[in-house]
Parts: C-alpha cells; sequence; structure tokens
C-alpha cells in the first residue's frame, strides 16, 4: 500500500499544479448540508440532491448562505429551526430560483446558538413538490486536529518531540472528544485552552493519561466556547517535567475530513461533499481520500501513522482507481493552505446493495518531495446508507 500511494503521488506531482486557497476570517465558522427528499418529513419520491455551504460571523450574526440543486428546478427554498423529522416555519427565505439560490440574514443568540448545534434546516421547494423537495440538516463542522510543537509555545521551546490531536465534535449534545497521542517525551499533563495562537489563555479541560495517550470528553460546552472551538481559537498545551509550563502547543483547527451529510439515501442517490483541511504545513502536497465499508477498527499503519480504515473491496478500488465513481477529485494536490475538496456521487440505486452499511473515508497526504512518506492521516468519517 505504501508504494502504491508514494507512486501515484509522484506520477500526480509531475501532472497537477496545486491551487491556492484563502483561509477564513478569524470570525467566520462553516456550515453546510447535504440535501436529499429521504430527509423531507414525510419523504417523497423525487431523485434531486442539493448542496448548502453558510458562514456564520459570530461577531456580526451575519449567517450567509448558497444552495445549489441537481436533478430539480428550485422555485424557492428556505432556513427553519428544527431538528431531522420535524417541520417547523422558516426563519428565513433564500434568493433566486432553479440551480442556485442564496441570502443572508442576521441571528439572534438563541437562534445562533441552535445553529451550532444542528437545529436548523434547509428545504427547497419546487412546483411538483411545492411543500417541500429536498430537505438537510445545517451542521458545523464535526472533525478537527492539531500537531502541537515546541515552536508555537508561548515562548517557543526547543525539543524533538511532538504530538498529533483528533478532535470529534458532537453538535447535538454540544460535547467535544479530544485523542491525543505524544511521541518523544513523558508528558505529565495535557490540557485544552481557550485562546488564539501566540496568546496563553484559560484552561477549558484537563485530559486523561499517561505518558504518551491521553483522552477526555467535555461537559457540554456554552455557545462562547463552540464558537471558539469551530474558529480555531482553542489550543492544546502538552506539557513535561523538562518543559512545566508546556513543551508542545497548537491551535485546534477545523480540519481533517468533513462531509455536509451524514447519510445518504441508495433508492434516490446524492451528492456528499468531502472537505479536506490537512494544515498549511501540508500545503502543495498530494492527498488520497480511501474508503471502506467494514469500519475503522483496527485500521492501518502506513509509515508509521495510523489511518482508521480496513481493507477491503471498496478500500482497493479507493486506493486502485482515485478520481473514479464513487469518488471524484479524490485525488488531486492541496491548496497552499491545506485545502481542498472531493466529492461522493451515488446515482439512484447504485448503493442498493450496500443498504444498512456505514461508509468510512479517511485522507492520506503524501510528501512528495521531502521524505516520500506518508505525512499525515486524517479522521475517518462516517456516512451511513439509507433506504
Amino acid at each position: 500500500m505504501r508504494s502504491s500511494i508514494r507512486h501515484a503521488a509522484l506520477v500526480l506531482a509531475l501532472a497537477v499544479s496545486s491551487a491556492a486557497a484563502a483561509p477564513l476570517a478569524a470570525q467566520t465558522l462553516e456550515l453546510s448540508s447535504c440535501l436529499g427528499a429521504a430527509f423531507v418529513a414525510p419523504p417523497n419520491a423525487s431523485q434531486g440532491f442539493g448542496s448548502f455551504d453558510a458562514q456564520y460571523d459570530a461577531a456580526s450574526g451575519l449567517l450567509t448562505c448558497s444552495l445549489s440543486v441537481v436533478g430539480t428546478s428550485a422555485t424557492t427554498a428556505h432556513v427553519h429551526r428544527g431538528l431531522p423529522g420535524q417541520n417547523s416555519t422558516e426563519l428565513f427565505t433564500l434568493t433566486g430560483s432553479g440551480s442556485f439560490l442564496s441570502g443572508s440574514t442576521q441571528l439572534d443568540a438563541a437562534t445562533a446558538a441552535d445553529l451550532l448545534a444542528g437545529g436548523l434546516y434547509v428545504d427547497a421547494h419546487s412546483a411538483a413538490f411545492p411543500t417541500g423537495e429536498l430537505r438537510g440538516q445545517i451542521q458545523p463542522r464535526r472533525f478537527f486536529h492539531a500537531e502541537p510543537t515546541g515552536q508555537q509555545v508561548v515562548a517557543p521551546v526547543v525539543t524533538n518531540a511532538s504530538a498529533r490531536a483528533w478532535i470529534t465534535l458532537d453538535p447535538a449534545s454540544k460535547r467535544a472528544t479530544l485523542g491525543v497521542l505524544v511521541k518523544d517525551t513523558t508528558a505529565t499533563a495535557v490540557e485544552w485552552h481557550r485562546g488564539a495562537a501566540g496568546l496563553n489563555g484559560p484552561l477549558l479541560l484537563a485530559l486523561n493519561g499517561l505518558g504518551s495517550a491521553w483522552t477526555a470528553q467535555s461537559a457540554p460546552l456554552p455557545f462562547s466556547d463552540l464558537v471558539e472551538l469551530l474558529g480555531g481559537r482553542t489550543y492544546l498545551l502538552v506539557k513535561s517535567a523538562t518543559f512545566p509550563q508546556g513543551e508542545l502547543r497548537d491551535q485546534i483547527e477545523a480540519g481533517g475530513l468533513n462531509a455536509n451529510g451524514a447519510q445518504i439515501s441508495a433508492s434516490r442517490g446524492g451528492r456528499v461533499e468531502l472537505y479536506i483541511d490537512a494544515g498549511f504545513e501540508h500545503g502543495g502536497r498530494p492527498y488520497l481520500v480511501l474508503g471502506s465499508l467494514s469500519g475503522t477498527f483496527p485500521g492501518l499503519s502506513v509509515d508509521g501513522l495510523a489511518l482508521p480504515l480496513n481493507v477491503d473491496a471498496y478500500f482497493n478500488t479507493t486506493l486502485a482507481a482515485p478520481n473514479q465513481p464513487p469518488l471524484s477529485n479524490s485525488f488531486s494536490f492541496l491548496g497552499l493552505f491545506g485545502q481542498g475538496q472531493a466529492s461522493l456521487l451515488l446515482p439512484p440505486g447504485a448503493a442498493s446493495p450496500v443498504i444498512g452499511f456505514t461508509a468510512y473515508h479517511a485522507l492520506a497526504v503524501v510528501d512528495v518531495f521531502g521524505s516520500g512518506k506518508v505525512a499525515f492521516t486524517s479522521n475517518a468519517t462516517p456516512l451511513a446508507i439509507v433506504p
């Protein structure tokens, strides 16, 4: 597997140029949704689908939205307050019709809190389905990562130690789960703090562990801490006996591999966007999105990094035939800031044999011009295959 990834990355490196991706403003939070007829209450027979992206400016309260639909022509679309399976009156209407709609509105504090907890949804109406043809729950980014180093401690320290962290946010419960692996030092404490890069801030949570492996789950986060986490203004700090004030540090960034939906209908098909963010240190490097239908444990070890996917027929297909259905842009270059995007497109009925399965996807990034090895692996993002 290692040689296959490296060989493919080298071929791609000679053929494709990287594209830059601009970072978001400090207070801007990314949200998204995958729309389908299976999520309408009650579901309908449409085989159309849609993709929704939004940016919430926590400083001003402005929510800016864009919606694209495929396989139907929307007459209107709305954003609503409500949980999956619940119908409610709309909060505001998107402008436009046909394939593209957009809009913006100011959110009050209560509505913004519901937004970050996954309590808002978007629906699109059409002439054939005037009460609603497509629907999707709006979700913030769920997966985050950090790679603490000595250079990012305030003040910086010289150390050969390193660490990697994976963080998952459950929007419904507002709890964050953190896992940290520390290498080449013996950690005496691992802490999650609130604070921007270059500034020390208050403690949010002390992780549990000893030496190299540390974990914790937070209590439900208040709205202010959700905003700080989603906006990249919290950090991990690793302490040791040699550096009791901090040996390693990094900001927690929304990244790894995030999807704009957690399920897809096999009978109706649809499209799910996979948002890639490996961090600016991996900018310009080739990436490969891989999949598995048989779970994430025990997974694989690739060049000393854990890739949380089990080998099966789907894994071998995504490895041997990148950029082929059902995945597009699964093999390309990251932008200069370490960002990229892939898509999964399922025609109606294509996934019927795997109804009830969960498809997991994860990311590998190769340092093709340096070590020649896999330099980054992401979380596994789940996608349930529903009828």
